[in-house]
This record gives C-alpha cells, sequence and structure tokens, in this order.
C-alpha cells in the first residue's frame, strides 16, 4: 500500500513538473497578434448590402440610405362586344355602315410597370422620392391617341407615360413634387371605381356620354 502511495505522489509531481514548465513556455513566448476585425463590405449600409432584396412583399431593394422597389401590373383580357344596331335602318331604309355584329378584341386594360423609391439626404427628415412609371398598351401599336373624346398627341405607352414625378418628402410637412400624377378627383373616387381601367370605368362613361 505504501509503495502505490509512493507511486502515485511521483506520479503527482511529474504532472506538477510538466505544468511549471509549459507555464514558462507559454510566459516567454512573444504575444501573439489580435485578430484582424472582419472586413466591411464598402457596399454594406446600415446593416443592409447595397441592392439586398428587402424581405416582405413586393419587389424591393435597399440603396445607400433608401429604397428601390420595382412594381407593376399586367391586366390583359379577351372581350367581345357588339354595337346593338344591327338590322335597324334609317328613314331612307339605309343600314348603319360597319360591322354590326359581334366582335371580338384585346384589351390592355389598366397595364403598366413602373420604378419607385426614397433616398435619405443630410437634411433632417427629408427624403429624395421619385417614381417613373410606365403604361403598357399589350393590344395596340404605340402612338397618338386621336379618338372622339381624346384629340391630344400623347403616345400613351411611351416611357414615363403615367405618373412620374421627382421631389422632397418628410414625415411631418408632407411631400413636394414635380411631374405628373393623377388628379385629385380621380384619387378621392378610386374606390367607388368598380371597373377601374376596364370598359366600364366612369372615365369611359363620363367621356363618351352621346
Amino acid at each position: 500500500m505504501k509503495k502505490q502511495i509512493d507511486d502515485l505522489q511521483r506520479q503527482i509531481q511529474m504532472l506538477r513538473d510538466r505544468l511549471d514548465q509549459m507555464d514558462k513556455q507559454k510566459a516567454a513566448a512573444p504575444a501573439a497578434a489580435p485578430a484582424p476585425a472582419p472586413a466591411i463590405s464598402p457596399q454594406a449600409v446600415a446593416g443592409h448590402d447595397f441592392l439586398e432584396r428587402k424581405p416582405g412583399e413586393g419587389v424591393k431593394f435597399y440603396t445607400r440610405g433608401g429604397e428601390v422597389q420595382v412594381y407593376g401590373n399586367l391586366d390583359v383580357s379577351l372581350d367581345s362586344s357588339t354595337k346593338g344596331i344591327a338590322g335597324l335602318t334609317n328613314d331612307n331604309g339605309d343600314q348603319p355602315v360597319g360591322n354590326l355584329g359581334w366582335m371580338a378584341s384585346i384589351s390592355s386594360n389598366l397595364s403598366y410597370i413602373g420604378v419607385r423609391g426614397h433616398q435619405k439626404l443630410p437634411l433632417a427628415d427629408t427624403n429624395f422620392v421619385y417614381q417613373f412609371e410606365t403604361q403598357l398598351d399589350v393590344s395596340v401599336t404605340p402612338g397618338a391617341a386621336l379618338t372622339n373624346s381624346n384629340q391630344s398627341g400623347m403616345v400613351k405607352s411611351g416611357l414615363t407615360s403615367r405618373n412620374t414625378f421627382i421631389g422632397l418628402a418628410g414625415d411631418d410637412w408632407g411631400a413636394f413634387k414635380i411631374g405628373k400624377t393623377d388628379a385629385p378627383y380621380k384619387n378621392s373616387t378610386a374606390r367607388m371605381n368598380a371597373f377601374s381601367g376596364m370598359w366600364g370605368d366612369y372615365a369611359v362613361i363620363m367621356g363618351n356620354t352621346g
């Protein structure tokens, strides 16, 4: 028993000597250089990379101090209509000219694509805002719209033909924009327009009153 105790004491002493030697070697070794700080991408802004996809609905991306969104609406339909005067004649017995039966057509309805966003400015509570929106006339050839109710030379499917503007905006004072936007009447009554962008749009009805 005594021999076993003596052997254990010798092993303990050997372990102590080895630990002391390791401490001396550690103290004599030069200090390790601090680990380099992780490189920060020059494109990282406020914890997000440039043009990083923003979570949530829609197609939005982070920019340096703001965000940009790509949006649009494609609403193409196949329609069938008639003038409702087939078989009618005037007092002289003449029939109306043209196709008087059912006619099929393709309508672009309310179709558009656009880009909008905002950028933070150095001024307190001020953002630079912008929007560029273009009408998509899928079913027609781009050109001037000359009809009984529209004699303008505007090219509807031209670039930035719809709501397009630049301006300044703030949470406390609102926004100041330069460009073209929907009229206040249209914005205030849009929810009552059950057939927006279609044949039954109130703009079509009011623009063809007789």
